[in-house]
């Protein structure tokens, strides 16, 4: 798995109206929690994140920030965890980033994605999707961008379990 790099600004100054201010310039807060190391408020460019949204991993992509803060540069590894976004305009307003060991495992979803098409649903079936997502616990570099499942054999009352899913043995599924 290739490691994206991000630069964000380290943000000092705290409280409504600092962020506010950081809002007005186009930039939008964020936070580095998670590991043995304190939180980092910081700032980011909403334009470069949605970029490296934008490759196949999607959310899901590891990122390398580079905390600038003056002269002086810190990296911290880290995966997009929680998104706040504005009911109306679906603008990001923050964004939590967890702090990641690559030496660890994660625990996080994988997009599913369904292909192909159903016979059940060519004979007026209608097929349901129950889970969006597989929540998964696995290293860093096994992170697959999403779970493609063909659903090309399932005729009318046909389903497919997350029992019944080929994984790389490296992935642990943690729903049912």
């Amino acid at each position: 798995m290739e490691i994206a790099t991000l630069e964000v600004e380290l943000r000092e100054k705290l409280g409504k109206n600092k962020v506010k201010k950081i809002k007005n310039t186009g930039l939008v807060p964020g936070i580095i929690y998670g590991g043995n190391s304190e939180n980092v408020s910081i700032s980011l460019d909403p334009r470069s994140l949605e970029k490296l949204y934008k490759t196949e991993f999607g959310k899901n992509i590891i990122i390398k920030l580079q905390v600038k803060n003056g002269d002086s540069t810190t990296e911290e590894t880290v995966l997009s965890h929680n998104f706040s976004k504005d009911t109306i305009s679906q603008q990001l307003i923050h964004i939590d980033f967890l702090r990641v060991d690559l030496s660890k495992p994660i625990h996080t979803a994988i997009p599913i994605k369904l292909v192909g098409l159903a016979p059940g649903v060519k004979l007026g079936g209608i097929l349901i999707q129950q889970i969006k997502a597989l929540e998964v616990k696995c290293l860093p570099h096994h992170l697959l961008p999403k779970l493609e499942i063909n659903v090309s054999s399932l005729n009318m009352g046909d389903h497919i379990k997350v029992s019944d899913l080929q994984l790389n043995e490296n992935i642990t599924v943690l729903n049912g």
